[in-house]
């Protein structure tokens, strides 16, 4: 049975009266907290990026940020509603809550109603996709378009239309513009039509669309080859372990919700080796949307690492609807519904978890607190160097127009101009000649990064104290004539 077999008003208000119950609930557990938590480096960068003028934010999209370009611009229409923690935020919290009711209309036209409501449920409570919701960036946005072109891809398969073709290749080439792993969705795509058997497969179809598609994708491409400035250079290579974790990720972290929703997917696809061709088809497909992003992946982060769990959101959709399907598969009926039930508390008890748990970065405490102790004269360093931005933003919010110390690395931010990545060792042997303290504000992080920074202020300086925030830590070097108390807010 599909989506378009409930024909009787019953049961299509008795679905849309559930789904709309869903979809409140996807509402509130997006809004829990959103504006109580400090905006983390990337929220950061992407309401700077947003805020250029014209020029400064094509130069920015074209040369740097090319990633979210699509995001970026929507968020950019959005900013004028506020810069606060709330309202960019609430973008992502929009575009997710949309993405529940996409995600049933997907798994029921792959399956059944019944597997398209347990996969809205467990999306709206999924504790990956509550916290991507929560943030200023543009993953939620690529999973609602990932979502969309995986269902367009589905309908032109099962009912062939030239509608759902234009909008697959409209879908697929917004989800490239809204982060690059859009391509690994479609080589997944490609994947499952060559190699699960499919009566009438609409192969004309299927390739003028992804003819399009590379087309639209050439600046991308284009981007990737010649300008990519390496943002993702801090990624480890990864370890065979990867892929489990990617799915644990996914599920909402944890080992246990982590090892059921494999369960359950596993069980589905032992169930569809019993049925018929096209019983099977959309048991192997989604199967092969979530393992070929995970395997592509990891084969080209052993040449150039890229494996970075928060970019397999991509796998979200078919992951869920997987295991959604491989549930309502399980006989009896009520151990069916208990598995249900299992599934949908273990993941909500995740999300419960990732509120009181989810401390990335607290730059507005840390900023705060450098603000309120240093003194005029003294001397602010920063490292990465793109921990200035981080405070520069918030000190126009927190600052009450009081003298600052002088920051003496690095310059402000700017999208024309790169930074010194480093500060220079003769700088910062210097410092002490020149000012009686000087403040190193850094990403807890990059604390193996700053050992050279660290040990050369410690030895220019006789004594030093530190105060930690979540993810931020300041360490005061100073002298011994004007030695005070730093009073440490983590309490350490």
């Amino acid at each position: 049975m599909t989506v378009t077999d409930l024909t009787r008003p019953a049961d299509k208000w008795t679905a849309t009266g559930w789904l709309t119950v869903v979809v409140l609930l996807s509402l509130l557990l997006r809004l829990l907290f959103l504006g109580q938590r400090s905006f983390w480096l990337d929220e950061i960068t992407s309401v700077l990026v947003a805020r250029l003028d014209w020029p400064a934010f094509w130069q920015v999209v074209t040369d740097r940020q090319a990633n979210m370009a699509l995001y970026f611009l929507i968020l950019r229409s959005w900013l004028p509603l506020g810069e606060n923690e709330f309202w960019p935020r609430l973008l992502s919290v929009l575009i997710s809550v949309a993405t529940v009711p996409l995600m049933y209309r997907l798994a029921a036209r792959l399956f059944d109603p019944r597997v398209g409501m347990l996969s809205a449920v467990l999306l709206a409570v999924n504790a990956f996709h509550v916290q991507y919701a929560q943030e200023a960036r543009g993953y939620s946005l690529v999973i609602l378009l990932v979502t969309l072109a995986s269902t367009y891809f589905a309908d032109g398969i099962l009912h062939p239309r030239w509608q759902a073709w234009l909008g697959y290749v409209v879908t697929a080439v917004l989800g490239l513009y809204s982060h690059f792993f859009t391509a690994l969705m479609i080589i997944a795509h490609a994947a499952s039509a060559l190699l699960v058997r499919h009566d009438a497969m609409p192969w004309r179809s299927l390739i003028v669309s992804w003819l399009i598609i590379a087309g639209c994708a050439t600046p991308l491409v284009l981007f990737v080859l010649t300008r990519d400035s390496g943002q993702i250079d801090w990624v480890s290579p990864p370890r065979l372990s990867a892929a489990y974790k990617v799915l644990l990720t996914l599920a909402g972290g944890g080992d246990l919700v982590g090892w059921v929703f494999v369960a359950a997917g596993l069980w589905g696809l032992w169930h569809a080796r019993r049925l018929d061709a096209s019983g099977a088809w959309p048991f192997k497909v989604v199967a092969i949307w979530v393992a070929i992003p995970i395997v592509l992946a990891m084969l080209v982060s052993f040449a150039k690492p890229i494996l970075v769990y928060r970019y397999f959101g991509i796998c979200l959709p078919a992951f869920v609807a997987l295991t959604s399907a491989g549930v309502m598969r399980i006989a009896p009926r009520r151990l069916r519904y208990a598995a249900a039930f299992l599934l949908i508390v273990l993941s909500a008890a995740r999300t419960v978890c990732w509120y009181g748990t989810n401390d990335t970065e607290d730059w507005r405490a840390a900023t705060a607190y450098v603000l309120t102790h240093a003194q005029p004269g003294d001397a602010l360093v920063f490292h990465p160097y793109y921990a200035r931005q981080c405070f520069d933003f918030y000190r126009e919010r927190v600052s009450q127009g009081s003298p600052t110390a002088e920051i003496v690395f690095p310059g402000p931010w700017s999208p024309a101009t790169d930074q010194l990545e480093e500060p220079a060792p003769e700088l910062l042997a210097s410092l002490a000649a020149r000012y009686e303290e000087t403040w190193l504000i850094s990403r807890s992080t990059s604390v193996e990064s700053d050992r050279t920074v660290r040990e050369t202020l410690a030895r220019a300086y006789s004594n030093s104290d530190a105060a930690s925030f979540a993810g931020v830590e300041v360490v005061r070097y100073h002298t011994a004539g004007r030695s005070q108390g730093v009073d440490d807010p983590a309490g350490k």
